[in-house]
């Protein structure tokens, strides 16, 4: 796995930075077998009341997947992440029983990609939420606010299998990889799962109930809590493996920067395996809700496939005219394989206060190219451009404007190869930009 250490806002910039994490990096892995599961002995500790988060990274990559349980203490009560079959496919669930039935948020393993994903299910009395890799991706509303229930049997936690009336699971055994485990008792914000899901943890945080790196060795009998509660748990047969397989890229920064609507995106990666790319993905905001739900691609910048040595990459979005939108990176390798950064945010102005010519784009240009600018008074406005010789090749704007930030498209189609000037004038000032015809 990867840390990943949100830096915070700085002067408007979103940036996050991934750092290698774990010493040894082992996981467990389990095989759907009987004889494979970790019980940790009933303790009234591990039953929160009021509110709960779980958290536990799982490998996509399973040999075979069916209704199977991975982590929790379930029995007619308490909370769980397994998988269910829902509506024709399977789904990863994070149960928690309340008002006599259970909350359930959900995400079909059918849009997971192959490989680790961190998964955190919270409650906090009303709403059962999953998020998955940092994103809320599904919340369940109990319609009022209850308590966690628990069965009257005092089941153990089991890693690996359904809970039952004691230590001996009820079935459902998991076949294939987990790591990094932790109960906490209160619910974590999603900020505070962003800014820790990739790190390992002291142990002695404030809420943290139980903490499992798995990161024993063959042999082991049992595994460690490392918040020093004691609650230890009993290994029946499970295996330790190596999680630290090369990732196609090691992300070390990522941010936005906003300049005359325009967006900005800067990264630098700091190793590079198999990595055919990135594809750029946004979404908008408006009136403080998502004005496009889903990610859409607006962009592709290739990679450099094998390299050891630092890479930075810009793209720069030119399609935004005002709003607040919000950026990703899908990472794709050669294989088809992918992951997706965490999102950064960017607050493009809808009040100019400059009067700008941008530089056209793209640039150099065949035969047509967007010229951008913005006017942050009334006034009338004038787009031509010129050849080389001064003599006026078109006139594209030629009227009275608001305050406002537009594009227009020049094509140049009729005109030959060199090089052609944009001039942008609001009676009192004049901007000029060089562009540069290419056929």
């Amino acid at each position: 796995m990867k840390t990943l250490l949100r830096m915070g806002t700085v002067l408007g910039l979103m940036l996050y930075t991934m750092l290698s994490a774990q010493s040894s990096g082992n996981a467990i892995q389990f095989n759907s077998a009987s004889n494979q599961y970790v019980n940790v002995p009933y303790t009234s500790g591990l039953r929160p009341v009021n509110a709960i988060t779980l958290e536990v990274w799982i490998n996509t990559n399973w040999q075979s997947i069916g209704q199977v349980a991975m982590v929790g203490n379930t029995e007619t009560g308490g909370y769980e992440f397994d998988v269910n079959y829902l509506s024709g496919s399977y789904a990863i669930m994070f149960e928690v029983h309340r008002n006599g039935n259970y909350g359930s948020p959900f995400i079909q393993c059918s849009s997971l990609s192959t490989g680790w994903h961190h998964f955190a299910g919270t409650f906090d009395g009303r709403y059962a939420r999953l998020y998955v890799d940092g994103t809320l991706v599904s919340t369940n509303d109990a319609g009022g606010v209850y308590p966690i229930h628990y069965s009257g049997y005092n089941n153990d936690l089991i890693i690996g299998a359904e809970a039952y009336a004691a230590s001996t699971p009820y079935g459902s055994y998991f076949n294939g990889e987990l790591d990094e485990i932790r109960i906490w008792n209160y619910t974590r914000s999603q900020t505070e799962i962003q800014n820790t899901m990739h790190s390992t943890l002291a142990g002695n945080e404030s809420g943290l109930l139980a903490y499992y790196k798995l990161d024993e060795t063959a042999g082991s009998t049992t595994i460690t809590d490392q918040t020093g509660n004691g609650n230890t748990g009993i290994l029946h047969g499970a295996t330790f493996v190596n999680s630290n397989a090369p990732l196609p890229v090691e992300l070390i920064s990522f941010s936005a920067e906003t300049h005359a609507s325009a967006v900005t995106l800067r990264w630098t990666t700091a190793t590079e395996v198999n990595n055919h790319g990135f594809e750029v993905e946004r979404r908008a905001i408006e009136n403080g809700k998502l004005r496009t739900e889903n990610w859409q691609p607006i962009g592709f910048v290739e990679g450099n496939g094998n390299s050891n040595a630092q890479k930075n990459y810009t793209f720069t979005d030119r399609s935004v005219l005002s709003g607040n939108f919000f950026y990703r990176l899908k990472q794709i390798d050669r294989d088809g394989n992918f992951s997706c950064s965490q999102e950064v945010e960017a607050d493009v102005a809808s009040s100019p206060q400059l009067f700008e010519l941008q530089q056209n784009y793209p640039n150099p240009f065949n035969p047509t190219t967007m010229i951008r600018y913005q006017v942050p008074n009334a006034a009338h406005i004038t787009l031509r451009i010129y050849d080389v010789l001064g003599k006026e090749i078109a006139a594209l704007v030629n009227e009275e404007q608001s305050a406002s930030v537009r594009s227009v498209e020049w094509n140049g189609g009729a005109c030959p190869s060199g090089i052609y000037f944009a001039q942008l004038t609001n009676g009192t000032q004049v901007k000029v930009t060089k562009m540069q015809l290419l056929k």
